[in-house]
């Protein structure tokens, strides 16, 4: 069995071979613009509040010591 190849089919699997590895190796660009995107506090009563700074959305989490009992 012979098997040959053209320039042409070499460059088409070269061209997707390398968008593949484009894709894959490729990362969120907001992280490199954006560090310190979230910003964690307490609040009152030891609530603990996660701010996201470039959306505005946050989260508050129960007091820290109830963590794990059964209500």
């Amino acid at each position: 069995m012979k098997i040959t190849f053209d320039f042409k089919s070499l460059a088409i699997g070269g061209l997707a071979a390398s968008l593949c590895l484009v894709l894959v190796s490729s990362k969120d660009a907001r992280e490199q613009f954006y560090p310190n995107r979230y910003f964690t506090t307490t609040g009152a009563a030891n609530m603990v509040v996660i701010v996201d700074t470039y959306s505005g959305r946050y989260l508050i989490a129960p007091d820290v010591r109830e963590v794990g009992k059964v209500q």
